[in-house]
């Protein structure tokens, strides 16, 4: 099946997706702002769900170097009361949550999390989505998932309609491509995806956090999209996130509440499969990707999340993404459910300009368990090659949990967008990585001196290659 060449917008007269606004104190009342809109037609008291700090100066996600954001929806009780005062201005009287506000530039919305354009789900094959325009919605734009494979994603541009660029300050509420728990094997070329309120695109597949276990049964958390179906095979990390070397045959599950689970499986499960454990479903893997070709730019969140295996990253362009270029994780928080280790990723002539503008690292490689990181090398053979890195804010790279990570053929340039920082550029790899190569990659602005071109490890016992060397003199291996 093929759908090309449609288009989907939102009705912005009868609620408007977003608006750019600055935030202004108003003295001698405490706790209290102006909202003063840049549009006054969009002026609404019901634009507060979310409240995410802006660069005034482009009127795009993301201010230089600092990052302030709130979501009302989520904690109704940030605002206790809105008021729209003149055509152009609604005041606000909030519970205190907002009092360093004053004087930023803000993008306000409405909605969040809404829902999506397209879904495609339920094992599909053979899709391709080809010359699509999605101007705006609430939610996601496209969600694939559900063991569905073999597909495509050509040409499709996610952004505000170019007619009303003007007036209208985002396009999608959340991320523009979400593929979780599919059967992999999928293209994303030629795409222009910008102004939205999360990721450019998260590739995950879900996975369990085991609670308890009981001869043939566990029971596990785990978020709504992962699969756990009869006949399913899954299989076992332990609690460092080490893969066990037992699957097991989904014999019947039960879904309790909150995201809990009970699954009971065919076999009896041996002593490997413990409480603090992990599992994951090798029925929908979500690898053997390509991503090529493609413009990232000016949205809320990261470029791309890459929590499966078997991908190749190549010739696309990152511009001014407020966090993370590139993130490769595993990924649980008690809400959400991410990535089951991920493996032979290769990421090659690309280009990141003015990325992670809030300061965060360009890429961040790791495992975030509840806001920790685990013990383990979740992650194999993750190679960045041949890529240019212009206008760098903070950190280079923060990498960890990785056994074989190539950086390697790049070229920097810290240049002059941002402020100068003695971090700015510094490329940092954590205690749990082991064979990393760090050479031949060219700084152009920054001293041989300097740190910036320094990899610094945590732990001395990690084998550290170094621009073509081991073991250099002191002020190139810190």
């Amino acid at each position: 099946m093929e759908i090309r060449d449609l288009a989907f917008d939102w009705d912005w007269d009868k609620q408007p997706l977003g608006a750019s606004v600055r935030a202004v104190d108003v003295k001698g009342e405490k706790n209290t702002l102006d909202f003063i809109f840049d549009v006054p037609e969009l002026a609404r008291e019901d634009m507060l769900y979310a409240i995410s700090q802006s660069d005034p100066g482009t009127v795009t996600y993301g201010a230089k170097g600092v990052y302030i954001e709130t979501y009302e929806g989520q904690n109704p009780d940030i605002i206790m009361q809105a008021t729209k005062i003149s055509d152009d201005t609604v005041r606000v009287v909030h519970n205190g949550t907002l009092a360093h506000f004053g004087g930023s530039s803000f993008i306000l919305r409405g909605t969040a999390y809404g829902g999506s354009l397209i879904d495609i789900y339920g094992q599909c094959r053979h899709i391709t989505l080809d010359g699509l325009k999605l101007y705006g919605g609430t939610g996601m734009g496209i969600i694939v998932g559900q063991r569905t494979s073999h597909f495509a994603l050509r040409n499709i541009f996610i952004g505000p309609d170019p007619e009303h660029a003007d007036t209208r300050c985002t396009s999608l509420d959340a991320d523009a491509v979400h593929i979780n728990d599919s059967d992999g094997c999928f293209l994303i070329e030629n795409c222009d995806f910008s102004r939205q309120g999360d990721d450019d695109v998260n590739i995950n597949s879900g996975v369990g956090w085991i609670h308890s276990v009981d001869g043939r049964t566990v029971i596990f958390e785990a978020d709504g999209s992962m699969n756990a179906d009869p006949g399913d095979t899954m299989a076992f990390r332990d609690k460092n996130f080490e893969l066990t070397d037992f699957t097991a045959v989904v014999e019947e599950e039960e879904r309790l509440d909150n995201g809990v689970r009970r699954v009971t499986f065919e076999s009896e499960l041996p002593e490997t499969v413990e409480k603090g454990g992990f599992l994951f479903n090798l029925d929908n893997t979500g690898g053997n990707y390509v991503i090529r070709n493609n413009y990232f730019h000016e949205h809320r969140a990261r470029g791309l999340l890459l929590q499966t295996s078997d991908g190749l990253v190549e010739n696309n362009v990152f511009y001014k993404t407020t966090h993370n270029a590139i993130k490769i994780i595993m990924d649980i928080n008690g809400v959400w459910h991410e990535g089951t280790g991920a493996d032979n990723i290769l990421v090659r002539g690309n280009k990141f300009m003015e990325c992670a503008v809030i300061g965060t690292e360009v890429i961040e490689v790791g495992t975030h368990l509840l806001d920790k990181s685990n013990r383990s090398n979740a992650f194999t053979n993750i190679r960045i090659e041949n890529n240019e890195f212009t206008d760098i804010c903070g950190s280079l790279m923060v990498v960890n949990n990785v056994n074989g990570f190539v950086f390697r053929n790049n070229k920097i340039t810290l240049g002059s967008a941002f402020r100068r920082d003695t971090g700015t550029g510094r490329a940092y790899f954590l205690r749990d990585c082991v064979n990393v190569d760090f050479s031949d990659n060219t700084y152009t602005d920054a001293s041989p001196m300097s740190l910036t071109r320094v990899a610094r490890s945590s732990d001395p016992f990690v084998w550290l290659r170094v621009n073509m060397g081991v073991g250099r003199p002191e002020e190139d291996v810190k």
